[in-house]
């Protein structure tokens, strides 16, 4: 008289406790099994769907931070102090130009220990200067050419027992 149909079980991927499971673990294979579930009716499917993005959105700011578009880092402060003081030396350039070279040798007073009472000769300042090469000669890993060849100046081979 009555017959029903059977009643086939539903696949395990079907079930809302899985469907939950998904949604917290990971919230894109959740979203999927939400959207392919046959029973829900869509206002379940919207709000389900809204809640399993805001979900996954909480999980990417708490894993990969918050986007630095909306949040001054430390570093931001650290960069606009830095900006400044270019700035400020910018600006102090052209006092500097009136002042004299530093690789220029600067004239040593006549009598022997004036600046400086515990010396007995000034040093000579021609020997600093001469030791200071006067290009910008190893740029590059290496050297030029990257051959490791130094060919700026004369590298002591026999060094004095004095040190």
């Amino acid at each position: 008289m009555f017959e029903t149909a059977p009643i086939e079980p539903q696949p395990w991927y079907r079930s809302t406790p899985i469907l939950l499971l998904a949604s917290l673990l990971f919230p894109p294979l959740g979203l999927v099994l939400l959207l392919s579930h046959p029973v829900a009716d869509p206002q379940k499917k919207i709000l389900g769907s809204l809640g399993i993005v805001a979900l996954g959105l909480t999980y990417g700011v708490l894993i990969f931070g918050f986007p630095s578009a909306f949040v001054s880092s430390p570093a931001d402060a650290h960069y606009d102090e830095l900006e400044r003081q270019r700035a400020a030396q910018r600006a102090s350039e052209p006092e500097r130009a009136s002042q004299p070279a530093p690789d220029q040798p600067v004239a040593a007073s006549t009598t022997p220990g004036a600046a400086n009472p515990g010396l007995s000769q000034p040093a000579p300042a021609t020997a600093a200067v001469a030791a200071k090469p006067v290009r910008n000669y190893w740029t590059e890993f290496r050297g030029p050419g990257r051959a490791g060849r130094y060919d700026e100046a004369e590298v002591l081979t026999a060094w004095p027992k004095a040190g």
